[in-house]
């Protein structure tokens, strides 16, 4: 897939659509409320105003910069995104684009493309994805294994678990299931039904 990254008055877009607009389409969830925006659970810098030596030139370039990528993840999360690639494309060095994701989106890269993946994850399997080999690979994963253990450490539970909580759910509509704050420095929150 090829994304085509365009900066508008409102700031970067893929395929005509705002960032925020292709992550909100990237990441559709009605039925399951996640605690943690899929941008970010980690804090993001503040915007009371530019760090000392930083003016509001540096600072819009770093917010389109964090946005340029988060638009490119979020096209395409099932795609290996290598943080010097990334770099390359965008101009910038990648420790510059490290630093810079980090302080306006208040999380890594990686930590930032796995809560895409398994909000993605999470909202294909309420959709009914039977095929977990075939999700994993599907959003990036080199294996089935790989993709259940991120998926345990993120949610408390395997993705074959929370599948039947969420076929429960749909047939049961005032079964709730939520999100814990997070647990698990790696990414996590836990999953629960109320009923475990």
């Amino acid at each position: 897939m090829t994304v085509s990254l365009h900066s508008t008055a409102s700031g970067p877009s893929v395929r005509g659509a705002p960032v925020r607009a292709v992550e909100k389409e990237a990441l559709p969830s009605p039925r399951i409320t996640l605690t943690n925006a899929a941008y970010g659970s980690g804090t993001p810098r503040q915007s009371g105003g530019p760090k000392r030596g930083e003016d509001a030139e540096t600072r819009r370039g770093h917010r389109q910069l964090a946005e340029s990528v988060r638009a490119i993840l979020v096209a395409e999360p099932g795609s290996p995104h290598r943080l010097k690639d990334l770099a390359s494309m965008l101009g910038v060095s990648p420790s510059h684009l490290a630093h810079v994701f980090r302080a306006e989106v208040g999380l890594g890269l990686h930590q930032y493309l796995l809560q895409v993946r398994m909000a993605l994850a999470l909202d294909r399997l309420s959709d009914g994805a039977s095929d977990l080999s075939r999700l994993a690979i599907d959003l990036g994963f080199v294996t089935h294994s790989h993709f259940s253990a991120v998926f345990r450490r993120c949610f408390g539970k395997p993705p074959s678990r929370v599948r039947e909580l969420l076929r429960a759910q749909s047939q049961q509509p005032s079964m709730v299931l939520r999100m814990a704050p997070p647990t698990s420095p790696y990414l996590g929150s836990s999953l629960s039904s109320g009923t475990d």
